[in-house]
């Protein structure tokens, strides 16, 4: 189940397991609190961040505005929408075709064990 942050946090967050979505302003002073936030996390868990693999998602701002912004955690600049978990996530209600991929990827799953499966637990 998704753990969502207190209203009155600075940072509205959105986790998962391992995955994790911040809301926030497209404010450098801000983006600096963050990143001394965030970089304080490896020196008290033992666990470090892999900003390869994180994206940064502007929306409302200058492509400039949001390459400067991204610089600051060398991380790459994605746009809706985008994967979160598997679903896709964007500003407009998601077609059937958005969700193809996943449907694809779970019958996959679902025919390679459908051996080991009962006739009723098939249907």
């Amino acid at each position: 189940m998704p753990i969502e942050a207190d209203p009155s946090n600075k940072f509205p967050i959105i986790q998962y397991a391992d995955d994790t979505i911040i809301i926030m302003k497209a404010s450098q002073r801000e983006l600096f609190c963050l990143e001394g936030l965030l970089q304080s996390f490896p020196d008290s868990t033992g666990l470090k961040i892999n900003y390869a693999k994180s994206s940064m998602v502007p929306l409302n701002i200058t492509d400039d505005h949001a390459e400067m912004l991204a610089q600051t955690f060398v991380c790459r600049l994605a746009t809706l929408p985008f994967t979160y978990l598997g679903l896709p996530l964007g500003t407009t209600k998601p077609r059937v075709d958005d969700y193809m991929p996943l449907m694809n990827k779970t019958e996959r799953r679902l025919s390679s064990i459908s051996s080991m499966l009962t006739h009723a637990g098939r249907l």
